[in-house]
């Protein structure tokens, strides 16, 4: 017996329409969701680059009261010493570390690079902020237990080739104590010609702001975890910056890019990538090219003709591959007598019986 109610056809039709509008419903909340989020990594990606212009003193570190016809901060002149003051007075420390490719708690490389925003004072950023390059300092050290472990499968370890001093070697234990010195004054910067000497005393009262800097840094902090190394746990760190973020950010691309990808873009040789010494260089490069260039085209003519041109690119692509997808879709769908596909060969059942559907049934 059935239960009671509506049981025609047009009954069953419209319960199945209402099951199918909820679903669309609930997909379309999803979307709002999914684009809601990507909107907020968007901002905060926004947000990081211009807190590093803050740092470089390349945009003020208030807003500015703009005339009406202003609706952007006034470019940058990249041959003439920035305008405003380094907020903070910060201190940019950006860490690299590399780890064996077939097991990845061999940590075989860290790389630490420093820039002291006190020493850009009076210089020129030149173009992508490369006559400041010269005040970014660098240390590689090398684990002495893993030396025979050198990356070659997935990408091509350099370990031999650090370009901007000399590779020092430490035991895995003694790691850590190295690394914290690196946050200490002074912060890496050899006062003897030698790149090995005891952190100075510092004054608890006057300590320096540090900005942890990183491409893909949420990585290489998981890293400096594995080693020991409360790479969060300092007192004076103010901030983690990515490079990866900022970039995307400059570009409004929604892809990331690799730390080499970025280095072409602006045109710099970065030679020996995946060194983690030179990784932790061409970082701190990535940034200095990323503030000073954005900081030069915000608001241009050209600055708006390329973000048109890229928006207009995405669209176009965007509607070549639907129009892919919705041919195949439509595709193999027709069915005739020499149409593709192989039968499934016949097998005669050991029982003489067979399915509804022509298998053997063996019993």
């Amino acid at each position: 017996m059935h239960p009671t109610g509506d049981h025609s056809l047009a009954a069953f039709k419209e319960k199945i329409a209402q099951a199918a509008e909820a679903n669309k419903n609930k997909t379309k909340q999803k979307k709002r969701e999914k684009h809601q989020q990507h909107i907020l990594n968007r901002q905060t990606m926004g947000k990081q680059l211009l807190q590093g212009q803050k740092y470089f003193g390349l945009i003020p570190s208030e807003p500015q009261t703009l005339s009406p016809d202003d609706t952007t901060p006034q470019t940058i002149d990249v041959d003439k010493p920035v305008a405003y003051p380094c907020e903070m007075d910060v201190v940019i420390i950006s860490i690299d570390i590399e780890a064996y490719e077939r097991a990845q708690g061999i940590i075989t490389e860290v790389g630490v690079s420093t820039l002291d925003t006190r020493d850009l004072q009076g210089t020129a950023p030149g173009k992508n902020g490369e006559n400041w390059q010269q005040f970014v300092r660098a240390r590689h050290f090398r684990v002495l237990e893993y030396e025979k472990y050198v990356n070659k499968d997935f990408v091509a370890g350099c370990p031999d080739n650090f370009q901007f001093g000399t590779s020092e070697w430490v035991s895995i234990r003694s790691l850590p104590s190295v690394l914290t010195q690196c946050f200490h004054e002074p912060f890496s910067k050899p006062s003897d010609g030698s790149n090995n000497q005891a952190p100075i005393p510092e004054d608890p009262n006057n300590k320096r702001n540090i900005v942890l800097l990183g491409h893909d840094i949420e990585q290489d902090i998981q890293y400096c975890h594995k080693i020991g190394f409360s790479v969060l746990g300092r007192g004076n760190l103010i901030a983690t910056m990515d490079t990866k973020a900022m970039y995307q950010a400059y570009t409004r691309d929604t892809a990331p890019r690799g730390l080499g990808g970025v280095m072409n873009d602006f045109d710099i040789t970065a030679w020996y990538l995946h060194n983690a010494g030179n990784d932790a260089v061409y970082t701190v490069w990535a940034m200095l090219a990323t503030c000073v260039q954005d900081a030069a085209e915000r608001g241009t003519k050209a600055s708006k003709k390329k973000y048109d041109e890229r928006a207009k690119g995405k669209l176009e692509s965007g509607i070549e591959a639907a129009k892919e997808r919705a041919k195949e879709d439509a595709e193999g769908w027709d069915v005739s007598e020499d149409a593709g596909g192989v039968p499934l060969p016949h097998r005669p059942s050991a029982s003489g019986h067979y399915t509804a559907g022509g298998a053997p049934l063996d019993l």
